[in-house]
């Protein structure tokens, strides 16, 4: 321990540096667990007995970073916030030998390395191999790492870091849910982990934030914008999927730790370039009889041609690492450069009017021209379909390419003894053209982005003593992104349409429901853009007395999203069905008489959609791993959580209070009574959006228990809370803010003038002011069962709990609706509420072997169940019953195996076979690394695409008219025709109409989807340093087709028909990389 005086001049620093962070030119943020590890152990003779005060020294190879300590009392030692890295350690007590072994400490570790010291002189020293247990000892948390090694040799598919997630027990893939147009994903890289929703996931980068508060996870979406970090920056990374320490917090879902590398005392860089080319592809099942235009990046159809070519693919990934010392021993440098462009068409299937449709539709000024738009609008389908048909597809491509740059600069500091400091920065920008973000397949209809990222951190390590550490880090994130847009062709601008999204003349949104069509225009929604900041700062002390390793901490952070919508908002016209005489609804297309049209309007201030919203977050928490004796640890751990309200700082922001009998409103008070509810501005106390919780406390319970040396029995609960995410934040675009405006039942060419509605109802957006944080209760029960000194076996149960989950509400019912509202005063209500729940459980299989003699091995095997009152944010079929909505969430994949393994093949040099000569420079030095999945498939509801319960809302699912189990509907012998045809189905099993029993949420299952990707490596090696590497990547190898799920609306003509894949056909790359 420190002297008074050494201590009072660490705590003045301290207090120093939060003085700084509190000056107006830093605001302080978020802070992350850290990502640093441990090593522990204890010291006794070979008898078992205690030996006390042996010195224990952890020695860094590359940096030659040196720390001691010594054993306690009872035999125990440990050293606390141990950057990653391997180190030598060494041990030695009068009387014994000395014991020396190596050992590697990984991102957010704990490395048990225990000595059993034989008698002699402590100049004697014993080489002690394999001694870092395999085993997990002294926790109950689930997680994993994945090391340097499989990052580096694992096939990956547009090389992030984030598909590799995936590797982990209980990690089910966002996938994409779409019928027709293949677009990319655009949300959480990170998946469903363990049933919380993907919304829930936190990535670090370093220790620091790199979130989207807005689209959680969207910072790191490989397919847009990519992480970043690649994978030849990154040293490893962390993923924690349930039963974290009270250290993790902000989040209720997963933990990703990504580390980047550090300089050493030698030179070393790598250098490399991937190249894709689609003359190596196997064609997409989707994309027989396709020609392309490689100059145009457009694309045609030919009938009965069955073209060898696949779409136009090119693709080049190139950049640079290199660190080194500034000091020797003192002063180190990291950095890194990456370059993505891809040149890509991918191929899309829409469905788009006949020629029988289109000349059905109402046509002349009138009806808004609605006949001239859909066939100026729309390509003729392709060629072959049936002459009664209404809506057939269109084989097209849309044009993904894509271009990033991603630099990351790092310094490491060894000030003293005592003191170390960091410095890094991460800065990425890409940009993707119309079709990159979002595409309909039809030009008019696509969206592209721009993209920028920053994400400068400090972070500070004051070594108080052997047994204290105080880590201290500053983080500052910030992102912008912004949208573009294709325009459509003439014809449509001849109409009088303006050729810009960003125009109130601009084409609107026609959304033709239930009849399976691609949307008219582009989305309301559109342009759109953000820039938001994150300010962070964090201080956590390790110490450790006796049996106790205690962590306690602070975090804080500051969020700022300034956003924008369109300033003069087009309309989104929806109708419902195709009209008379195709079949029975009155709001269908051939009546020309939309079933809802709404348009908002923006008046405060004028015309500006700009909006800027705030909120703070502050965590405490205090964690205790206590070794009750060598075979049994407790994890005991409390978190607390405090955030803010989010509000708009110009007041720009209302929502629905429930109103008492004097018409006051009830502050914190759920919305229980539409008829009595009145907007109230809330701009701080006692009204605002929602409750400001207090009782966000987080308790951690854990333990691990060895009965025997080669098991151990590990359990865990506890609690996470979520911080509050802007996605569709509400109650910024109200009256008196905004003007929205809600048409049904009038003719498209219509249009509101906002001055009639000024005195009229109108739709509203609004929180319940009751909500409180979403949070998720985790727990845990496994066995680890050591197979080898490399290898463990692990079983077990794990599940969670999701409540408060955001669900959204019209209760005074939906925009179509024709009856008299509950309450008058208004339209359409959307209100969220947090009162959503989900259930997830599952039985989790795994065998791990750590690379050791050229091999590592990973095998997982989930078999879960994830049920749910619906999806987050959506919209329950009855309005005042969420209940008949609880059925299997859209990620519950109930069968998942993952394989991935790295292979050095025992050929030449060093080995016995073919060691020497020319045969060593062919055959030698090969490695091989494979990833391989099979997933059961989606489930998914069978939609009518009309409002059957007349509640305004076209969301109604289909019902059931005979006792048949649902694989009646299913139909064999024909891939793209998965369930049986609507003409088959309609009115004899399935009905549209308020007849029959409805059928449940998500009863139906999608194809299920088998992958393997391989990798082979060959090393040259050019001198003792360098060596030249050349790869060859498979994605796919096998081209196994696997298709997505297929049109679920009954009113489709299309309806059971699959027009999309959901994985790439076999795609090679090659690559080279120079080492040294």
């Amino acid at each position: 321990m420190e002297t008074g005086k050494e201590f009072f001049r660490y705590v003045a620093t301290l207090g120093a540096l939060a003085m700084y962070l509190s000056c107006p030119l830093y605001p302080p943020a978020l802070g992350q667990a850290s990502v640093s590890g441990r090593i522990s152990g204890t010291v006794t003779d070979v008898t078992g007995a205690v030996i006390r005060a042996a010195q224990v020294r952890a020695r860094n190879l590359t940096t030659n970073d040196q720390r001691s300590t010594v054993s306690g009392d009872l035999g125990i030692y440990e050293f606390l916030n141990v950057p990653i890295g391997r180190y030598e350690l060494a041990i030695e007590a009068p009387g014994f030998k000395k014991e020396v072994t190596e050992v590697e400490v990984q991102v957010q570790s704990s490395v048990v390395v225990n000595f059993r010291l034989n008698v002699g002189e402590v100049s004697e020293q014993v080489l002690v191999t394999g001694a870092a247990e395999v085993l997990r000892t002294t926790d109950a948390t689930i997680s994993g790492v994945v090391d340097n090694v499989r990052l580096s040799d694992l096939p990956l598919n547009g090389r992030s870091f984030t598909d590799l997630i995936g590797l982990q027990p209980g990690a089910t893939p966002v996938l994409n849910t779409g019928a027709g147009a293949r677009t990319s994903d655009t949300r959480n890289a990170g998946g469903f982990v363990n049933g919380a929703d993907d919304f829930f996931n936190d990535f670090t980068i370093d220790g620091g934030d790199y979130n989207d508060l807005v689209v959680p996870g969207s910072s790191i979406n490989k397919a847009l914008i990519g992480t970043g970090v690649p994978p030849d920056a990154i040293q490893e990374f962390h993923v924690v999927t349930s039963n974290e320490s009270a250290e993790f917090g902000t989040v209720a879902g997963a933990h990703i730790a990504v580390v980047t590398k550090s300089g050493s005392n030698a030179l070393h860089s790598t250098l490399w370039e991937y190249v894709r080319n689609n003359a190596f592809d196997a064609r997409n099942f989707f994309d027989r009889g396709l020609f392309y235009n490689d100059n145009s990046h457009t694309g045609h159809f030919v009938p009965g041609v069955d073209t060898a070519r696949t779409p136009p693919f090119r693709l080049n990934q190139f950049g640079l690492v290199v660190g080194g010392p500034i000091r020797k021993d003192k002063d180190f440098f990291f950095g890194s450069y990456e370059g993505y462009r891809q040149a890509l068409l991918q191929t899309a299937t829409p469905l788009v009017p006949t020629p029988r449709l289109i000349d059905a539709l109402p046509s002349g000024q009138a009806y808004g021209n609605l006949r001239e738009l859909f066939r100026a609008f729309f390509p003729p389908p392709d060629p072959g379909y049936s002459p009664t048909a209404l809506v057939a597809p269109l084989g097209t491509v849309t044009d993904v390419s894509n271009h990033r740059n991603s630099f990351i600069v790092r310094t490491d500091h060894v000030l003293t003894l005592k003191d170390r400091l960091s410095f890094r920065i991460v800065f990425n920008k890409s940009d993707g053209p119309p079709g990159a973000l979002l595409s309909t397949g039809i030009r008019g209809g696509n969206i592209g982005f721009t993209w920028q990222n920053e994400d400068p951190q400090i972070t500070y390590t004051r070594i108080v003593s052997p047994n204290m550490v105080n880590e201290f880090r500053m983080n500052f994130n910030r992102h912008e992104l912004g949208t573009v847009w294709d325009t459509p062709l003439g014809p449509v601008t001849s109409l009088g349409y303006s050729a810009s999204a960003a125009d109130r003349n601009g084409v609107p949104l026609i959304v033709s429901s239930g009849t399976g069509l691609a949307n008219v225009g582009i989305l309301t929604s559109i342009p759109q853009g953000r820039a938001v900041n994150v300010f962070q700062y964090n201080d956590t002390l390790s110490n450790t007395a006796g049996r106790h390793s205690m962590k306690m901490g602070v975090n804080i952070f500051r969020y700022q999203s300034n956003q924008y919508g369109a300033d003069t908002p087009r309309p989104q016209t929806t109708f419902v069905g195709f009209g008379a005489p195709f079949d029975s609804q009155p709001n269908g297309l051939t009546s020309g008489a939309f079933f809802t049209q709404t348009q908002t309007f923006n008046i405060n201030p004028q015309d500006s959609s700009h909006r800027y919203v705030r909120y703070s977050h502050f965590g405490f928490f205090y964690q205790d791993n206590f070794r009750v004796s060598p075979k049994f640890t407790l994890d005991l751990g409390v978190r607390y959580e405090f955030f803010s309200v989010p509000y708009e700082k110009n007041g720009v922001q209302n929502t629905l209070f429930q109103l008492d009998a004097g018409g006051n409103a009830l502050p914190g008070t759920r919305v229980t009574d539409i008829t009595h509810v009145s907007l109230f501005r809330t701009d701080g106390k006692p009204l605002r959006i929602m409750n400001t919780d207090y009782k966000n406390v987080a308790p951690r319970v854990g333990l691990a228990w060895t009965p025997l040396e080669r098991l151990v029995l590990r359990a865990g609960y506890g609690i996470s809370y979520n911080r509050p995410d802007l996605f569709g934040f509400g109650g910024t675009a109200n009256y008196p803010f905004s003007i929205p405006t809600s048409l049904s039942g009038q003719r498209f060419g219509t249009f509101a003038d906002p001055n009639q509605f000024l005195n009229r109802p109108q739709n509203v957006t609004a929180f319940d002011p009751a909500n409180v944080t979403t949070y998720v209760q985790k727990y845990n029960l496994n066995l680890q069962f050591k197979l080898d000194s490399q290898t463990y076996y692990q079983v077990g149960y794990v599940g969670s709990h999701t409540l408060n989950l955001p669900l959204n509400f019209n209760p005074n019912y939906g925009g179509g609706y024709r009856g008299t509202r509950p309450n008058q005063n208004f339209l359409v209500i959307s209100i969220r509420e947090q009162t959503g729940q989900t259930h997830y459980n599952a039985l989790q299989m795994e065998v791990f072997r750590r690379y050791n003699r050229g091999l590592s091995l990973q095998v997982s095997y989930t078999y879960s169940k994830a049920i749910g009152m619906q999806e987050q944010f959506s919209v329950p079929t009855d309005l005042f019953n969420a209940n008949v909505d609880r059925g299997p969430m859209d990620f519950d994949l109930r069968h998942m195996l993952i394989v991935n393994g790295v292979y050095d093949l025992p050929v030449g040099k060093g080995h016995r076979l073919w060691d020497h000569g020319v045969v060593n420079t062919i055959f030698g030095q090969w490695s091989m690394a494979s990833l391989f999945w099979v997933r059961s498939g989606q489930p998914f509801s069978i939609d009518s695409g009309v409002d059957i319960n007349g509640d305004g809302n076209a969301t109604d699912r289909a019902r059931l008219l005979a006792a048949v189990p649902g694989s009646t509907l299913l139909n064999s012998g024909d891939k793209a025709q998965y369930l049986k045809a609507r003409s088959d189905v309609l009115n004899t099993i399935l009905s549209q109409s308020n007849v029959g029993a409805p059928l449940g949420r998500n009863t139906f299952t999608g194809p299920g989807s088998v992958n393997c990707d391989l990798s082979l490596l060959k090393n040259i090696p050019i001198k003792e340093r360098a060596k030249f590497q050349l790869r060859f990547e498979f994605f796919n190898v096998f081209n196994h087709t696997n298709l997505n799920n297929p049109v679920q609306t009954l009113g489709s003509p299309a309806f059971g028909q699959i027009l999309s894949t959901r994985t790439n056909s076999r795609q090679i790359q090659f690559a080279a990389k120079l080492y040294f």
